[in-house]
């Protein structure tokens, strides 16, 4: 006869709870695994959603972000309540605060912090916001110099059949502004003087500000962290991979020609990049930097870096679908618009978007002319194409792109030819400035290099004239950004 084996007390419950626990970690860990898919699947879905409701206009991503922040706001005030003696925007509206957010912040933060109060919409209106132009070749060098203008002082009138009226005085003996070969006209061929019939007159002036460390021409720029930074580009010798950045400061009543650290502003060195990129395009995303594109000296680029600040580095990024360089670029609704440029072989007109939520690059439907050396703003939620070069001429067309229909409508052309201008927005209009003219390809045609500047407004849209800059400039960049007061 066999005898059972001898159970000891204790040992099998102990046997038997270590497969339960076992057993239990076990369905918790597959838990948590379908738990973070899901997560994963509702954050993309989350991102389509809210791109759906911002291309069809029903969604302002500033305005999001601050009912969100109002939410988590107001979650924290339950579990710690608390008194507060002063308002958000008694805050915001003191002078200090102004100095901060205008030299740190830049004008996009200071319009999307004005969204959290209808009261705060006054700091708008408190922080100057100017034009920021360096860098360029004027025909004979490539600068390293900037001015600043303020669009304000420029006082233009609102005649809306400017453009016909302007050919008409100039065929009668009027002014121009034209530069030929980097030379600037007399007086009387200067666009500050009133054109015959038209009760015209510009009044402000472009101010000299410290100039960058390194001359450059055809280089990408943006605003980033309240700075103007600029990347790549060439000096006349070399393609470029470096960066530095111009940070405003708060006047002050120093000796100094621009008052140091503590005056306008200073120059500072930045990480170069990675790639050596001439006539790239940048663009600040989710709050990085982003460059885009150019020429290495070699050939055309589709490559993208990013700069990452906690490391101080640049990082690889989705590269674009095609390769480009002397592209026009815009952002809009936080997702970046490439449009044209030079492939290497001939001008371009296709357009890509790319979505930095996602990382990845959209083809869109393609402008209806190439164009290589144009420029591209974003306003009044569409997408504005100017200018350029389509291999034969220079252009003076604009079509614009409607991001919720994925269509390109015409758009009115602008009064002169420009490639390698410069633009950009403020007060509500497309500012353009300078560029180059080759003409309409006839033997023998000499070029020209514009000091003139010319602004749209879509309200009543026509281009007029503003404030003719200090020389004549191609490849250079402007920019808006707000001043510390």
């Amino acid at each position: 006869m066999v005898k059972a084996p001898r159970r000891v007390d204790g040992l099998g419950d102990q046997v038997d709870s270590a497969v339960i626990f076992r057993a239990g970690l076990s369905r918790l860990n597959h838990l948590v695994e379908r738990l973070e898919t899901r997560v994963k699947e509702i954050e993309l879905e989350n991102v389509a959603l809210r791109r759906c409701l911002e291309d069809d206009g029903n969604l302002r991503p500033e305005r999001f972000m601050a009912r969100l922040h109002n939410q988590r706001f107001q979650t924290a005030l339950r579990v710690h309540p608390c008194r507060f003696e002063v308002s958000l925007t008694d805050v915001l509206l003191s002078r200090d605060m102004r100095s901060c957010l205008g030299a740190f912040s830049g004008w996009s933060d200071i319009r999307h912090c004005s969204a959290l109060c209808r009261a705060t919409k006054e700091l708008t209106s408190l922080i100057p916001h100017m034009l920021y132009m360096c860098g360029g070749f004027d025909g004979s060098q490539i600068l390293a110099t900037m001015q600043r203008l303020d669009p304000a002082g420029c006082a233009l009138s609102d005649d809306r059949d400017y453009s016909r009226r302007r050919s008409q005085a100039q065929d009668e003996g009027g002014g121009s502004s034209l530069c030929c070969g980097g030379s600037r006209g007399s007086a009387a061929d200067r666009e500050d003087q009133p054109i015959p019939g038209l009760g015209m007159s510009t009044v402000g002036t472009w101010e000299t500000m410290p100039a960058m460390a390194q001359s450059r021409a055809g280089f990408a720029a943006t605003v980033y962290s309240g700075t103007l930074v600029v990347c790549g580009g060439f000096d006349g010798k070399h393609f470029l991979r470096s960066v530095e950045r111009f940070r405003l400061s708060a006047a002050s009543s120093s000796d100094d020609e621009f008052g140091g650290a503590d005056g306008v502003g200073t120059w500072e060195t930045m990480v170069p990049m990675s790639q050596r990129r001439h006539c790239a395009v940048a663009a600040t995303l989710l709050g990085q930097l982003h460059v885009c594109g150019g020429y290495n000296g070699e050939e055309a680029l589709r490559s993208i870096e990013r700069f990452d600040p906690h490391a101080c580095t640049w990082e690889v990024a989705a590269p674009m679908a095609h390769r480009r360089h002397g592209a026009a670029a815009a952002t809009l609704r936080g997702n970046l618009y490439v449009c044209g440029g030079f492939d290497g072989e001939e001008p371009l007109n296709s357009i890509e978007r790319f979505d930095p939520r996602l990382g990845i690059w959209e083809t869109l439907s393609p402008m209806s002319q190439m164009r290589n050396m144009a420029f591209s703003v974003s306003l009044n939620s569409l997408i504005y194409v100017c200018g350029g070069c389509n291999g034969k001429e220079t252009l003076n067309s604009a079509e614009c792109y409607n991001p919720a229909l994925d269509t390109w409508s015409v758009a009115e052309p602008m009064v002169q030819r420009r490639h390698g201008a410069a633009a950009a927005v403020i007060l509500g209009q497309l500012f353009a400035c300078g560029g180059g003219d080759s003409g309409k390809g006839e033997p023998g045609a000499a070029g020209v290099i514009r000091d003139d500047v010319e602004r749209l407004s879509p309200a009543l849209s026509t281009w007029r004239p503003a404030t003719p800059m200090p020389n004549p400039r191609i490849d250079m960049v402007i920019v808006s950004m707000c001043t510390p007061i």
